[in-house]
Order: C-alpha cells, then sequence, then structure tokens
C-alpha cells in the first residue's frame, strides 16, 4: 500500500475507534472503515468474506500484533477472531446490551491492530500528525481556554504570539492554567481569574502569571526518528522534553499539524 492510501486508512480507524470509544452502538463506523480498506485492497467490491484474505495478508506483513503476540499473550486476541466477530455483527440486525460493548471493545481492538498496521508503512511526521489542529487565542478567557481542554481531553493547546515582530507558537499547558486558577494552600483566596484573557495572563498582573511554553517545530517532511531523538533527550526531568511537537510549512509559521507522544502508540 502507497503512503497516501495508507495515512487515509490510518486517520479512518482512528476516527471510527474515537466514535465507538464515544458511542458503543457506533461499531459500524469500524465496520464500514474496513469493508473500504478491504474494497482497495482487493479492487472491486465485494463483502467482508471476500476482502478477508487481502486484509489479512497486509495486516499479517506489517503487524505482528495479528498472529504472533496473541500466540505469545493471552491477553491479546487474534486479528482473526476479532475480524470474524465484526464479519458476524455486519450481518446482524440488532447490537444491543452485553452484546454490543464486547462488539464494542472487539471493534476498537482490530482497529488498534489495523492502525499498528498502517503506521508501521510510514515513517515521515505528516503521516501521524492531527491535521489543523485546535488552537487558543491570545484574547481568549481563560474560562473558554479551560472549557476546550475539557471538551476535549487536550493538555496541550497551540497559540500564535508575536516575537520580535514575528509570529511565533508556543504552547499552553493545562499544567499552567490550573496552578493560574487555582489557588495554592498558602495563599489567600484568588478572585474568580476565568474571565481574564490569555493576553492578560501572561503579563504577570497581581503576582500571579501563565507562563507559555515554547513549542518544538518540525516541518512535514521531517522523520518520526528526529521526533523520537528529541523526546528521549536525558536532558532535565522524565518527560520535560515530550512536549507535543507543532507541524509548520516550510519557511513559514503556518501551522499544519500537531504530534503527540499519544500519536505514535
Amino acid at each position: 500500500m502507497d503512503r497516501h492510501p495508507a495515512v487515509y486508512f490510518l486517520n479512518e480507524f482512528r476516527q471510527a475507534r474515537a466514535a465507538v470509544l464515544q458511542d458503543a452502538e457506533a461499531v459500524d463506523a469500524v465496520i464500514h472503515a474496513l469493508e473500504r480498506m478491504g474494497m482497495f485492497l482487493y479492487k472491486r467490491v465485494g463483502d467482508l468474506g471476500r476482502y478477508e484474505k487481502f486484509i489479512w495478508d497486509f495486516v499479517e506483513r506489517h503487524s505482528k500484533l495479528a498472529k504472533q503476540v496473541p500466540d505469545q499473550c493471552s491477553e491479546h486476541i487474534h486479528f482473526e477472531t476479532l475480524y470474524n466477530a465484526l464479519q458476524e455483527a455486519r450481518n446482524s440486525a440488532m447490537h444491543e446490551g452485553a452484546y454490543a460493548r464486547q462488539l464494542a471493545s472487539n471493534a476498537v481492538r482490530l482497529a488498534l491492530i489495523l492502525e499498528d498496521a498502517l503506521m508501521n508503512t510510514l515513517e515521515h511526521v505528516e503521516d501521524f500528525m492531527v491535521r489543523n489542529p485546535m488552537c487558543a487565542e491570545m484574547w481568549q478567557p481563560l474560562s473558554f481556554i479551560r472549557q476546550t481542554m475539557l471538551e476535549n481531553s487536550f493538555s496541550w493547546l497551540p497559540v500564535c504570539v508575536e516575537a520580535a515582530g514575528q509570529p511565533a507558537w508556543q504552547l499552553v499547558s493545562d499544567t499552567e492554567v490550573a496552578l493560574y486558577l487555582r489557588p495554592k494552600p498558602h495563599c489567600k483566596q484568588r478572585a474568580d481569574l476565568r474571565g481574564r484573557s490569555l493576553q492578560e495572563a501572561t503579563k504577570g498582573h497581581d503576582g500571579i502569571k501563565l507562563n507559555l511554553i515554547t513549542a518544538p517545530t518540525l516541518e512535514p517532511k521531517a522523520k518520526v526518528v528526529d521526533v523520537l531523538i528529541k523526546w528521549d533527550s536525558q536532558d532535565g526531568k522524565l518527560g520535560q522534553n515530550t512536549l507535543p511537537v507543532l507541524v509548520t510549512r516550510k519557511g513559514t509559521a503556518e501551522l499544519l499539524g500537531i504530534l503527540t507522544p499519544h500519536d505514535l502508540l
């Protein structure tokens, strides 16, 4: 499989898996992604039965999670077993109760194996990054930035600031927001600071300041190994160097995507 379809199907399975995790009855999202990939590999319209050999050949070739790992570790389920469960569900009219929950679990596990196989065919930052990431703005109140983080389970939000007259990307962290909004035990109760803009919070009024963090940036064609080298740095405390990497267009400050350790799992 070439790079472009691999990236497409990787995103398809990621989105489908997220849908199932949010709603156990959304298993059809994984099934439909599986059918699209099967049709691509089979090169004609068929069904999951006809697609099975082609999907299996691809997965077995690119992911040890399909068979080798389950053979050695009983906590894992063979890809073939998961595939058959979804094939049976495709032909079933009702997905309810305990059956739906078990089916959702199988769908998520199957998607993870397919994602692993697809990821093992890719090597550039642009292949793994989350495109068009949600960003914070300096004029936004902290209440809205906090809400955005909580609604989406984000630990970081990129924000564009002016540095020496030029746009530069920095990161708002959930840790900094929490430290700013919540009083420390030895401090007096602060007034509600959620109405302050991010711009105001970074100026350090009243002796308290929200610190932005300079974000590491790479170009889309950078190799994933370059990111891993950055994260594997032994300087500082454990985990201090695993900041999200912001992906910008070459020679510009245009933000194309964001890459976190979670995206490479």
